[in-house]
């Protein structure tokens, strides 16, 4: 393991060559409001940040990267053009994988200059590439301000135009809105049936929430207009495609792009400036020694990044080192400078590099455990599923005493946890066998699949998660509805649409993957399904059995909100060196229980 010594004083080494640049030092604090972030980034942003309250100054963050703070600082003081360093910790959430780093150092170069953005692409990289001379790296790029000037010159409407630019950076939102807005996608039978309504605007259930009549009626006058509109063409769609393959050195890239842009006439005017802008950075590349055809250029490179990157991207990663995040990544964000500036903007890039990664590459028998659930109806059914095949579970001691025996079986132990607790114990190995629901392993364990297995469902213990919203939204029965509503209530309301659960994890992966935006996760750890009467949630997304409590609190399901079918399950560790007892132990358990 590298010295956290070592590791600082490669940061200077490396601080040292953009000091020499002419970069001024900068220092940022560690604690940095959260709202600012939570309002640019959302959830995808709360999923690896450190989250903490403060009573007087509400929600903190520990510092999940650089670039904000120091926009923050040049747009309220600085002058142009200008250049900046830092180095110091930066602090991620790391729950899928234990072997990556939360607290790592981050060394950075950014600067500032309206005058000529493509030298100050050419500048950053320049200096970062130099930086990591000698190491094995592959440098990749990327430009997505061409697949954004593309989209901008589409022969359709305005605001389909706005939905494509606001999911640039969620690729399968994105393709998903294409091919909705080409009709390639059929119409949900729900939303046909709204806008062929002889009075769509009648709402029978009560009107529960902020979302307010008005807001509905605006949302149901759109979809009519999107309806009346022409869908994009086939060849446009297929335009956008091409763009998107293109994955070559730069020179060749380059050229396939003016090529497929001469195809579309009607786009040439639109996406011509942006290619002239990266012809123009690879003369400016060209002319700081660096020798172009030996760089990659992907088009749709830097589009699952966050969300600031609106231009010139790049990174590079360790050749033959898969188990290793990217050694520096960076790109242009001048979109960021626009929103903390407050209408005023300036063209800024920069870049960060890790240097516990360029030390690296530098040369540098005991019994089977069985947890399951401590007590109530989850624990009498496990009893009864394991005698029923001939292994007996029993408590020993008193009713609160966690202690129980095993027979039937040689060289197993009960462990008696919550539910909720199994999940964690399986995964770091401290439990070989657990017993519990599939919705808390797959919430509180990232990657679960590779944490443990799924060894037998039990045939008890069902419950749907599922999102559901007010019944009085005649417009919104699917996920595309929720993501339209999201965008405008966030604009008719200044926050974003809140979702009520427990269950964070599952619900933000399940939207993330369908593209949803705008909405937040608030916490609710009981009775679920009464926020948004209460007006502290907008739409829940809970574990049902029926539906009869969602339906009593005026609730309905999305017709494509089912984000998982839970039920009890038995689970193995999979991150366990198992001696060769344990091995015989396990085959035992598993003939004895059929498996």
């Amino acid at each position: 393991m590298i010295a956290g010594s070592d590791i600082r004083a490669e940061a200077l080494r490396l601080q040292a060559g953009f000091i020499d640049a002419g970069a001024v030092v900068l220092e940022t604090s560690i604690l940095q409001p959260a709202d600012l972030l939570l309002d640019l980034y959302g959830e995808d942003i709360r999923a690896r940040a450190y989250v903490t309250s403060d009573p007087l100054r509400g929600e903190q963050m520990l510092r999940p990267d650089f670039t904000v703070p120091v926009v923050q600082m040049h747009m309220a003081e600085g002058a142009e053009p200008a250049r900046y360093t830092y180095a110091g910790e930066v602090f991620r959430r790391q729950e899928d994988d234990m072997a990556r780093a939360n607290e790592y150092f981050q060394v950075g170069y950014e600067v500032f200059d309206r005058q000529n953005p493509a030298a100050a692409d050419a500048e950053v990289f320049v200096q970062i590439y130099t930086a990591l001379r000698g190491l094995s790296l592959r440098a990749a790029t990327g430009d997505i301000g061409i697949l954004t000037a593309a989209v901008v010159g589409l022969h359709t409407t305005e605001a389909r135009k706005h939905a494509l630019l606001r999911h640039i950076w969620r690729p399968k939102r994105f393709k998903a809105l294409l091919e909705q807005f080409s009709g390639r996608r059929p119409v949900p039978a729900s939303r046909s049936a709204l806008l062929s309504a002889k009075t769509p605007f009648e709402i029978e259930a009560p009107m529960i929430g902020l979302r307010s009549r008005g807001a509905i009626k605006t949302r149901i006058n759109q979809l009519h207009h999107d309806a009346l509109s022409d869908p994009l063409s086939n060849a446009e769609v297929d335009f956008l495609d091409a763009i998107l393959q293109v994955r070559d050195r730069v020179p060749q890239a380059l050229a396939s792009l003016r090529n497929i842009a001469t195809q579309m006439p009607a786009l040439t005017l639109a996406l011509t400036p942006a290619l002239d802008r990266l012809e123009a950075r690879m003369a400016a590349v060209t002319a700081r020694g660096i020798a172009v055809e030996t760089l990659d250029f992907e088009a749709s490179y830097g589009r699952t990044s966050m969300e600031y990157y609106d231009g010139f991207v790049f990174g590079f990663y360790a050749e033959g080192r898969a188990d290793l995040p990217p050694v520096a990544l960076g790109g242009r964000y001048d979109a960021l400078t626009l929103r903390l500036g407050q209408g005023r903007e300036i063209p800024a890039v920069g870049g960060v590099i890790r240097p516990d990664l360029t030390l690296d590459l530098g040369g540098r028998g005991v019994s089977i455990k069985l947890g399951v659930p401590s007590k109530g109806r989850l624990m009498e059914k496990t009893f009864s599923w394991f005698g029923d095949r001939g292994v007996t579970l029993r408590r020993t001691g008193l009713e609160r005493e966690y202690a129980g025996l095993v027979a039937g079986v040689t060289g197993v132990e009960l462990v008696l946890l919550s539910a909720g607790e199994i999940p964690r114990e399986l995964a770091a190995g401290r439990i070989h066998l657990g017993v519990t629901g599939t919705d808390l392993i797959r919430e509180k364990l990232i990657n679960w699949d590779q944490k443990v297995q799924e060894l037998a469902p039990l045939g008890f213990g069902f419950a749907d998660l599922i999102i559901a919203v007010p019944s009085c939204w005649i417009d919104v029965d699917t996920l595309d509805d929720l993501d339209a509503v999201a965008e405008a209530f966030r604009a008719d309301h200044g926050i974003r649409l809140r979702i009520a659960t427990k269950y964070h994890r599952l619900v933000r992966e399940f939207l993330r993957g369908a593209g949803v935006a705008d909405y937040q996760l608030v916490d609710s750890q009981g009775a679920t399904e009464g926020t948004v009467k209460n007006l502290t949630a907008e739409a829940v997304a809970d574990i049902t059995s029926s539906g009869e409590t969602l339906r009593a609190n005026h609730l309905k399901f999305l017709s494509d909100g089912l984000i998982l079918q839970s039920q009890a399950t038995l689970f193995l560790a999979q991150n366990v060196d198992y001696s060769q007892s344990q091995r015989e132990t396990l085959t035992a358990l598993y003939q004895a229980l059929g498996l």
